[in-house]
């Protein structure tokens, strides 16, 4: 990734970097002034920086998600305001309330609708505040002349949270295609085909 160049109204010139880790939806930011490296940010200066990165952030964050829409929630990125070179310039606390400075003014500009923060070690980590992918997956398990029986699994993400089962049942197209599209939880799709006429199991059943 790119590195971004600004330079202070006094006139200190800084380099932020956007960095890939481990894989392409982990990023970590950093930033150094172009001619001392990784130094503490000036006290007078502290909130322009603040300014200026947060706004950088907002934008790598908007143009993330308009580009890898369905990698959100794999997504963090991660600001760590105290480099190693800089953390023996500040003494513990001190360290400790130039990131709490940082996460206050990121949280004041972030829409907490969108986005979520969480400090972990002085680094402060951003992610979208999306809700985890719900999809239900039909599994026909078995026909008799009553009628076919399915098992509903309901899935967040990759991992199976509940199931349902309608039993020797025939379920037409629409109602399969109704069922993999939903996305709500497991109890509102269960009101839903109650509705519809069907009669829902929680457990496999024996006639």
């Amino acid at each position: 990734m790119s590195d971004i160049e600004f330079t202070t109204t006094k006139g200190t010139k800084y380099i932020l970097s956007f960095d890939q880790l481990d894989n392409p939806e982990n990023i970590e930011v950093s930033f150094q002034t172009k001619e001392k490296g990784f130094e503490v940010t000036n006290k007078g200066e502290v909130f322009e920086v603040m300014q200026i990165i947060t706004e950088k952030v907002k934008h790598f964050l908007k143009k993330f998600k308009e580009k890898y829409p369905k990698k959100l929630n794999d997504f963090e990125l991660y600001i760590d305001p105290i480099s190693e070179e800089s953390e023996e310039d500040l003494g513990f606390t001190e360290k400790n309330k130039r990131t709490q400075l940082y996460l206050r003014y990121i949280n004041k500009n972030l829409n907490p609708e969108e986005y979520k923060t969480e400090l972990m070690d002085n680094i402060i980590a951003i992610y979208y505040n999306t809700p985890p992918d719900i999809n239900y997956k039909i599994t026909q398990i078995g026909k008799s002349p009553n009628g076919a029986s399915y098992r509903i699994d309901y899935n967040k993400g990759s991992k199976n949270i509940d199931d349902i089962w309608v039993m020797y049942q025939d379920l037409d197209k629409n109602t399969i295609k109704y069922i993999k599209n939903y996305k709500k939880d497991i109890e509102s799709l269960k009101q839903e085909l109650t509705s519809k006429g069907l009669k829902i199991s929680n457990t496999l059943q024996f006639y």
